[in-house]
């Protein structure tokens, strides 16, 4: 079986980039608004506003799985930090009670 190489370095940079990132998915608030008095049909206005949420919705979806991403990885870098502490301090990998809670 081949060994696992992991450049602490690059991981951790890896990690900051990615956990920094900005976010800019945001939809306006002007969407959100009823279009009944714009369109001047309730059933179209209805139609229109519905497709608006689910858009602002899948919007906001888009922007927590980035954050999530950002946050995995960071998780990741922590977690394998605290196993190579482990290792290096000669305690049982088994027992990794504690690895992965803030």
């Amino acid at each position: 079986m081949a060994d696992l190489v992991v450049n602490e370095k690059t991981l951790t940079s890896v990690a900051w980039r990615v956990s920094t990132a900005a976010v800019d998915a945001e939809v306006s608030a002007t969407l959100t608004l009823g279009s009944a008095a714009d369109v001047g049909s309730p059933s179209v206005a209805g139609v229109l506003d519905e497709a608006t949420g689910q858009l602002v919705r899948r919007a906001g979806l888009a922007v927590e799985a980035i954050q999530a991403v950002g946050d995995f990885t960071t998780t990741f870098v922590r977690e394998f930090q605290q196993v190579e502490s482990r290792l290096a301090a000669g305690l049982p990998v088994g027992d990794l009670a504690g690895v992965g809670s803030k």
